[in-house]
């Protein structure tokens, strides 16, 4: 291995142990995300199926039922719980997952084992893959390929893993990388913050000490400046500008939507929607893409990410909620707006 193979490999190292405990910390504060808002379940059905009952997975296998799957493999397995629900649902009969995380992995397995559910878990990175088990009638990845930069790799191991006559099944947003979300997007977000009353636009879920540091930071005289002074920048380093960059655009109240500053993601997940909008164009170059399902979060995602907790108490909240599901569905469907999160069904070209 050269010298500089072995150097991305130890920076790959970092950046994967930076994410594993960016999304600990995420998990154990129990935050809530767009997903959480009244109504999101619904509305994906509605996109998926027309049916509010039938969800993505329901779609996706009902159109390979000619050549059922037996064996699985899913990608980014998490805590084990897509891995459960295909084998609950019957989808498939034997399910092997792998995730980054060995103590998920382990959370995973022992799951697994208590129910008594065909499921066997090892940990692999899918910037690296190995895939330690057989070949499988079906490759799933839910929620996970946004996080991958190596996607060429990653496809081609995914065909190497596939038996003949295989499918790829995916759920995953693939829209602007790094989320610098598109003009038509943020100004549609924008139209319903002048519509939606104050008291739904306060942000909730900062820790304490954000709130304290954000007005201490508002109090600095050059906190605002489009550079920082040189000798601070120097000074300061590319992680701390990363923090001063975040807390410029930040704010108690959403006033407006912006793109995230691309900097943030060095001080919290470095590898989040790293090349999200890269996806579909790479995927139909290894695959054919037999269907393509839209799954919204066009607006929910920009709109809601820290304010969802104002939609959760009470009837007028939720029919909020609803108006702007209503809009996003319906402008996905004329196709005024492309679809950030999609569910697609793939086979080797």
């Amino acid at each position: 291995m050269s010298s500089e193979s072995q150097l991305k490999g130890f920076e790959r190292q970092k950046r994967n142990k930076q994410t594993a405990n960016y999304w600990s910390w995420v998990a154990k504060r129990k935050e809530l995300g767009y997903w959480d808002i009244p109504g999101w379940k619904k509305h994906q059905n509605l996109l998926a199926s027309r049916n509010p009952d039938q969800d993505w997975l329901d779609v996706c296998f009902s159109k390979i039922s000619k050549s059922p799957p037996k064996t699985a493999l899913s990608l980014g397995s998490g805590s084990g719980s897509l891995e459960r629900i295909l084998l609950e649902r019957g989808y498939v009969q034997e399910v092997y997952g792998c995730d980054i995380s060995p103590d998920l992995v382990q959370i995973s397995q022992d799951e697994a084992k208590k129910l008594n559910l065909k499921a066997q878990y090892f940990v692999a990175d899918l910037n690296d893959p190995v895939f330690n088990c057989p070949k499988v009638d079906l490759v799933i990845a839910a929620g996970i390929l946004h996080h991958v930069e190596e996607l060429e790799r990653l496809f081609l191991e995914i065909k190497k893993i596939l038996k003949e006559g295989g499918h790829f099944i995916v759920y995953d947003y693939v829209g602007p990388s790094r989320f610098q979300w598109r003009e038509n997007q943020i100004k549609r977000c924008n139209e319903w913050i002048e519509k939606l009353p104050k008291n739904y636009l306060k942000k909730k879920g900062y820790p304490w000490y954000y709130t304290v540091s954000k007005i201490i930071f508002n109090s600095i005289p050059f906190s605002h400046s489009e550079k920082l002074p040189p000798f601070l920048s120097k000074w300061f380093g590319e992680r701390v500008g990363a923090q001063v960059k975040r807390l410029q655009q930040a704010s108690l109240t959403l006033n407006k939507v912006v793109p995230p500053p691309v900097e943030q993601f060095l001080v919290t997940d470095p590898s989040e929607a790293i090349r999200s909008e890269d996806i579909l164009k790479l995927a139909s170059q290894v695959f054919k893409i037999e269907e393509l399902i839209p799954q919204g979060g066009t607006l929910a995602q920009p709109l809601f990410g820290r304010i969802v907790a104002n939609f959760l108490k009470g009837e007028e909240g939720k029919v909020w909620a609803s108006k702007i599901l209503d809009d996003e569905r319906l402008e996905i469907e004329k196709g005024n707006l492309e679809s950030d999160l999609v569910a697609f069904i793939a086979k080797i070209d």
